[in-house]
């Protein structure tokens, strides 16, 4: 993970009791975030750990994002326009992980799955919840077999 580094401006430090950035240290870390996004895929092929990364990324793109002002955001637009690209690299590493995890789940052969019902006759016998089920005793009207009559009550 990229290291957020504080600037050495002893003005601003002086200032304010927190740690601020620049405007070139915050591009430059912005490009690191980016660079770092970009080369995920590289460093693991698990989707959880790519997932786990990229929200470390954005955590700390978040952090970058909200130490500036408006005002040094509107001086300085390529802070917006590498946060915008930093989100966009982000989103598609979270869409190839859940393609991923999708591609994993929902692979199955049809030829294998045939076989296995073939073989395994008892295991595929089940009703899916709400069902009607295959055999129903009616009774009334347009039953097959009507009931007995009843006893006459005693009264």
């Amino acid at each position: 993970m990229a290291s957020i580094r504080a600037s050495t401006s002893t003005q601003r430090d002086s200032q304010s009791s927190s740690f601020t950035y620049e405007s070139r240290d915050r591009v430059m870390l912005m490009k690191n975030l980016i660079n770092e996004t970009n080369n995920i895929e590289n460093k693991t092929s698990n989707p959880m750990e790519m997932l786990e990364m990229t929200k470390e990324i954005v955590r700390e793109a978040n952090i970058l994002f909200s130490n500036g002002s408006i005002e040094e955001r509107v001086l300085h637009p390529a802070e917006n326009f590498l946060d915008s690209q930093l989100l966009r690299a982000s989103s598609d590493v979270i869409v190839r992980c859940s393609q991923a995890i999708s591609s994993n789940v929902n692979k199955y052969d049809k030829f294998e799955l045939a076989d296995h019902i073939r073989r395994n006759e008892d295991f595929w016998e089940f009703s899916f919840p709400l069902e009607a089920p295959a055999v129903a005793f009616l009774y009334g009207t347009f039953a097959p077999t009507p009931l007995p009559p009843r006893a006459p009550r005693a009264g």
